[in-house]
């Protein structure tokens, strides 16, 4: 998807393409950042190699969503944790300002270490996946690999920020979208695995391929799969 669509969807209010703007900077850093509403609130929780310094973090996301015309929500709440962590070491809700210019790509976020101050979001329960599954060979899911490209890890780590029901809409549609991609549409998604599977019908052939191989290996170990594509993107 071009960041014009990105841009389009983000200012629906969509969150898996704002996480997706704002990845676009924080992964070359080896962060991430993951959207939800959660209750009719707009949430973001920003995942570091450590834990991210609250006020500079704040002040930045808040820059980049500003420069959004967001729809539908009047504030955004964000967390902050180290990668690994299970719980948000901060959380900030800050105003939600709108205005009309995309992202800054080459703006910076803060890396420093802040002060603990918990108090955590609710979590939804983690579905298991090891049903699907979508290559034949079934050691390619627990045999030692090279590591991913980029765009495949990242293609990993977007589906890993779907909530579980939204991770569930998309998975039975896989198997056809890997085999005919021609035959896939998005429509009746929600919009976050909508932009997300838009992404994997836009990649090339041969890439569609490795991703497979990592979504299965994600469905039967989704820790140890993000791991290892964590990695990747901290090197990228």
């Amino acid at each position: 998807m071009n960041t014009e669509s990105l841009l389009e969807q983000a200012r629906l209010g969509c969150p898996a393409a704002i996480a997706t703007l704002i990845n676009r900077t924080l992964s070359k850093r080896g962060a991430r950042a993951r959207a939800k509403v959660r209750s009719g609130q707009f949430e973001i929780l920003l995942e570091a190699p450590s834990t991210p310094k609250q006020q500079p973090t704040v002040e930045w996301l808040v820059k980049g969503l500003s420069n959004l015309s967001v729809s539908g929500f009047e504030t955004v709440t964000i967390y902050g944790r180290a990668q690994g962590q299970t719980q948000p070491d901060w959380q900030q809700t800050v105003p939600l300002v709108s205005f009309t210019a995309p992202i800054p790509p080459n703006e910076t976020p803060p890396d420093e270490t802040p002060p603990n101050e918990t108090e955590t979001p609710a979590v939804d329960p983690a579905p298991d996946l090891t049903q699907y599954c979508f290559v034949r060979n079934l050691s390619l899911l627990t045999i030692e690999l090279l590591a991913p490209t980029s765009e495949i890890a990242q293609l990993v780590n977007d589906f890993h920020a779907l909530s579980p029901a939204e991770k569930l809409s998309v998975l039975p549609g896989l198997d056809l979208a890997f085999r005919s991609p021609e035959k896939v549409t998005t429509d009746g998604l929600s919009p976050n695995p909508q932009v997300w599977l838009q992404q994997l019908l836009e990649i090339e052939p041969s890439s569609a391929r490795k991703a497979s191989i990592w979504l299965s290996r994600y469905c039967h170990n989704p820790e140890a799969t993000v791991e290892q594509v964590s990695r990747v993107l901290t090197k990228a």
